[in-house]
């Protein structure tokens, strides 16, 4: 393919699909399969190979260039520790309180799909930033064959043409109407990947051209950032939202500074509200995924050398970079 191509065709699937470059011999070789086949079915009646053929990794990419040093500085540790702690002390005792409300505010009616669709309404009408493509995307379940699992959404890096997508686990579908916990956890779901990774993509990807790469902490950065955007849509809504961050951030910190956790903070919780570290409905918020951490932690440095602050829908803040 020639080296003019979109951005949107330069899709790493190690990152975009969670799976390692290394494996395309095996698992990533038959997503990519299903991808183009899926792509072709949506390619609106075009019928050129070439706008529908991804590239799975941009030629003379250096991944070892993009990667984080996750620095983290002990005031910096001590500062997140504090915010983790508050929202767990302010927002752990109503969990079940703040769910219930967040679920029978927006999931009362009897199609999921249909709720959800309403939740990226409102989110679409909250942001302060253009977010026509937002409204435009269906919500649907994650369609049949898809060899991949989704733990509760995902954005799926379709080709420019295609009508924008919102995908949804099958299994998370049918238990938001009769788990609050899980309607809750949708909500921010929806809002990093729609809000996030959706019109990020949509607004600073597809009009890039060649010498893209994706940066996926930063990609998950933002995502986390446009989660904090759940805040306008009420108050149960944005200690949902908080709770996610303590999720985000909580574990990336322990395993950063142990002996502080350990000897510090740990013994903080356990004396104040113990259950955050022993109880089933805590465990979602005591397992993170560090590239959300570290991408929080770097979106947060790029905000702070802005005095306006930055738009993740921003092409100066976009986390494909264009310098290979």
């Amino acid at each position: 393919m020639s080296r003019t191509a979109y951005a949107w065709q330069h899709l790493r699937f190690g990152e975009w699909w969670r799976l390692d470059y290394e494996a395309f011999e095996g698992k990533l070789r038959d997503r990519l399969s299903w991808y183009r086949r899926y792509t072709r079915r949506r390619d609106g009646g075009m019928t050129s190979a070439r706008l529908v053929e991804p590239l799975v990794l941009p030629e003379g990419c250096d991944l070892a260039r993009y990667s984080s040093s996750a620095d983290v500085t002990l005031d910096c540790a001590e500062n997140l520790f504090g915010d983790c702690l508050r929202v767990i002390f302010q927002t752990g005792p109503r969990i079940n309180e703040l769910q219930n409300e967040v679920a029978s505010r927006w999931f009362q009616g009897s199609d999921p799909i249909s709720s959800l669709s309403n939740v990226r309404d409102a989110l679409a009408s909250s942001a302060n930033v253009e977010a026509d493509m937002l409204a435009r995307a269906r919500v649907l379940p994650v369609p049949d064959g898809f060899p991949g699992a989704v733990d509760l959404a995902m954005f799926p890096p379709l080709p420019p043409w295609a009508l924008p997508e919102l995908w949804v686990a099958a299994d998370a579908v049918d238990r938001s109407m009769s788990d609050p916990g899980v309607a809750a956890r949708l909500l921010v779901a929806i809002a990093h990947e729609g809000l996030g990774h959706l019109l990020q993509y949509h607004s600073c990807v597809i009009g890039a051209t060649d010498g893209c790469f994706l940066d996926s902490e930063i990609m998950e950065g933002w995502g986390v950032a446009a989660e904090m955007k759940i805040h306008q849509l009420g108050e149960a809504e944005g200690s949902i939202a908080d709770m996610y961050m303590v999720k985000r951030i909580l574990p990336f910190m322990a395993t950063t500074y142990p002996e502080m956790w350990k000897r510090r903070y740990r013994p903080t919780v356990e004396a104040r509200f113990p259950q955050f570290l022993t109880s089933s409905e805590f465990a979602v918020f005591r397992v993170g995924v560090g590239t959300h951490a570290r991408g929080m932690l770097r979106t947060r440095e790029l905000n702070e050398g802005n005095s306006d602050g930055l738009s993740w829908t921003a092409s100066s803040s976009s986390p494909w970079i264009k310098s290979f």
